[in-house]
């Protein structure tokens, strides 16, 4: 919130907490800011988007960390 400019207060957290998958904060070139959502024109794009599955590896580091 405080990165574009909106005060950190009750109304605000829960604004975020209401967000669903592929919506956020965007503030425009003149400073307004608002919700927008996020559509992915071509659906053979989701899988460039997934996150890598962790390996035993990942999983090894991140238990002695």
């Amino acid at each position: 919130l405080q990165h574009i400019g909106l005060p950190v207060n009750d109304d605000n957290i829960k604004e975020l907490g209401n967000m669903v998958m592929g919506q956020c904060f965007m503030k425009d070139i003149y400073g307004r800011v608002e919700k927008i959502t996020i559509d992915e024109p071509l659906v053979a794009m989701q899988r460039a988007y997934q996150t890598v599955k962790a390996g035993d590896t990942a999983q090894a580091e991140k238990a002695y960390r």
